[in-house]
């Protein structure tokens, strides 16, 4: 008899237990990082009842690194007053950075950034298009190369559109690299197949001397193209818009031996940042 009330007093603490897992399981797979996720390639929220940047965020069980305010910006547009607020946390490397862009006391949309992490992130207004001002977000990634992230958003009809990220602008214009003899290399444009042969002969003789035998002769060393590592905007006078001019190195054997940089100047048309002008810079 006393077996009998033994197991049965341990099913019942079974139950309860199972209970109790079921109970607080629950809300937590609610909030499942993959329910989140989105077919779509959208980095940032369009609604007017969004939560209000709070001073704390909770991320798990645990308390989050207080949120700072990194710069607030005020433009008008279309007469109305814009508002947009960089926020983030930790420092100085920041994570989990965030836009705020409101129309007057209204939220426009809450930005994401694809990478939303990195050092000196900083927000600006620029007129890429006649008459209609974009917002440019960076971030610099602290890493070897000088790298940073680079973000355009278009703020038109109460939306606030990624229209450039400088991963998708190093995937859409491709480039190659090949060495060919007498100390030269050829790069060249895979969108327009136009091909540039450049002599450098000038890179340091302990790297030369491992691309090149001693007549100059190649000795099949691979060049590497890097992706887009800085993205500057610049006014173009000539059309009175602002453009941008996006740079990738070029090295060999080692990313201290740089032979030069591919750049392009882009213009917005179409709804996309586009290359009109490509040529290949070197420092000397």
């Amino acid at each position: 008899m006393k077996r009998i009330v033994s197991a049965f007093a341990s099913l019942l603490l079974f139950f309860i237990f199972f209970c109790a897992i079921e109970f607080f399981a629950a809300p937590l797979s609610a909030f499942s990082p993959s329910a989140c996720i989105s077919s779509k390639s959208e980095t940032l929220s369009v609604a007017a009842d969004l939560p209000r940047l709070s001073a704390e965020e909770k991320t798990g069980d645990s308390v989050s690194e207080k949120r700072e305010i990194v710069s607030v910006l005020t433009a008008k547009i279309d007469g109305k007053t814009w508002t947009f607020r960089l926020s983030g946390t930790g420092g100085p490397f920041m994570k989990e950075l965030r836009i705020e862009v409101l129309e007057g006391k209204k939220r426009v949309c809450f930005i994401t950034p694809p990478k939303d992490y990195g050092f000196s992130p900083a927000i600006q207004i620029y007129n890429f298009s006649e008459n209609e001002p974009f917002l440019f977000y960076s971030a610099q990634s602290g890493g070897s190369g000088g790298y940073g992230f680079y973000n355009v958003y278009r703020l038109k009809d109460d939306k606030c559109t990624l229209v450039y990220d400088e991963a998708c602008d190093s995937r859409a214009n491709v480039f190659s690299a090949r060495f060919a003899e007498g100390c030269k290399m050829c790069v060249r444009n895979e969108a327009t197949k136009d091909e540039l042969m450049v002599d450098v002969s000038y890179m340091p003789p302990e790297f030369r001397e491992k691309i090149f035998s001693s007549d100059c002769r190649p000795k099949g060393e691979e060049v590497n193209i890097n992706p887009v590592s800085v993205v500057f905007p610049y006014y173009n006078s000539s059309v009175g818009l602002y453009q941008l001019m996006t740079f990738r190195s070029v090295t060999a054997v080692a990313e201290v031996n740089r032979l030069g940089y591919i750049v392009q100047n882009l213009k917005f048309s179409g709804g996309a940042f586009r290359p009109y002008f490509t040529e290949f810079s070197i420092d000397f």
